[in-house]
């Protein structure tokens, strides 16, 4: 019955709405984040 719970407050909490959420927002942080990589591996390698 611990499956059945767990669908349950699954349902209940809205956690299909929950994981779009999160996928949403890490999909859009990428871009950012990639841009500040790039421009940290610029100034580091920049010496080299």
């Amino acid at each position: 019955m611990v499956l059945g719970r767990a669908v349950t407050n699954f349902i209940e909490d809205r956690g299909s709405l929950m994981a779009a959420a999160i996928s949403f927002h890490a999909l859009f942080s990428l871009f950012p984040l990639t841009l500040l990589a790039v421009a940290v591996f610029g100034v580091v390698l920049r010496d080299q």
